[in-house]
């Protein structure tokens, strides 16, 4: 539909699993694909399954635990596409394990991949963003299970960014950026390792959930449900109020299933 024609998005993580469903579903809408990953080979790979289905897209090579590294991709993606509208901050370093079991170096690493890979990139993208940016952070159902055994130190990881979300989101609405968490249920193969697929119906509830934040934010009526808060501030007008959105699966899907959800 091309909604997004024009549009430079910037995906970390995107060489396999959700992030890659996700860079696939803002290129249908005609967005350029900065298609980040620690593993070069699977970039490429996305960014070449893009170009077959007639979008534009160029893989990088980011480690995001690495400030200076993070510092040199925003600074290859801006030279190659004059810009970034659209960042999604997917890639993600799992800390699963009891809290007994998880190791402190676990622990940082969830950290460093995470939250502090978030902020980082969200302020050196800020400049590019402001005008009519969109900033999509990835938070976790993990935090929101009634048995949270075994999932603790990455529910808190996940927790930060959506702390952080919900504070950019207030900052930064009079520059007119939207700061958006989804809360997917989406099968990846990282996840695929750790846990069976799930007998419920295979929803691809990560990159619709992404796509109707960006487009369609805060409403969406699409299989994903959305829950907005936008705080109402009588000085900024609608499209410069925070907006604060959580994506959440159907009602059925997070009672039937204890892991994520297959995209299909």
């Amino acid at each position: 539909m091309d909604i997004l024609k024009g549009k430079i998005a910037l995906i970390t993580g995107a060489g396999q699993g959700v992030g890659q469903g996700i860079a696939y579903a803002l290129a249908s809408e005609g967005a350029k694909i900065a298609v980040s990953g620690r593993t070069l080979s699977k970039a490429e790979d996305t960014a070449a399954e893009i170009r077959r289905r007639g979008g534009i897209a160029q893989a990088f090579h980011c480690e995001v635990t690495s400030k200076d590294d993070l510092e040199r991709h925003v600074r290859e993606v801006v030279a190659a596409f004059g810009g970034v509208n659209i960042l999604v901050n997917n890639a993600q370093l799992v800390p699963l394990g009891s809290l007994l079991e998880v190791t402190d170096a676990e622990f940082v690493d969830g950290f460093e991949s995470g939250p502090l890979a978030s902020l980082r990139l969200m302020r050196l993208c800020y400049p590019y963003l402001k005008g009519d940016g969109v900033v999509i952070n990835l938070g976790t159902g993990a935090a929101y299970r009634q048995d949270s055994g075994r999932y603790g130190a990455y529910a808190a990881v996940k927790e930060a960014i959506r702390a952080l979300s919900r504070a950019a989101a207030c900052e930064w609405g009079a520059d007119n950026i939207r700061v958006n968490t989804v809360v997917p249920f989406a099968m990846s193969k990282g996840l695929e390792s750790r846990n069976p697929p799930p007998s419920c119906r295979p929803c691809r509830c990560a990159a619709l959930a992404t796509a109707n934040t960006i487009l369609a934010a805060p409403w969406s009526r699409s299989a994903v449900r959305i829950r907005a808060t936008s705080p109402a501030r009588p000085s900024l007008s609608t499209a410069a109020r925070p907006i604060w959105a959580e994506a959440n699966i159907l009602r059925h899907c997070e009672e039937r299933s204890d892991a994520a959800i297959q995209g299909r």
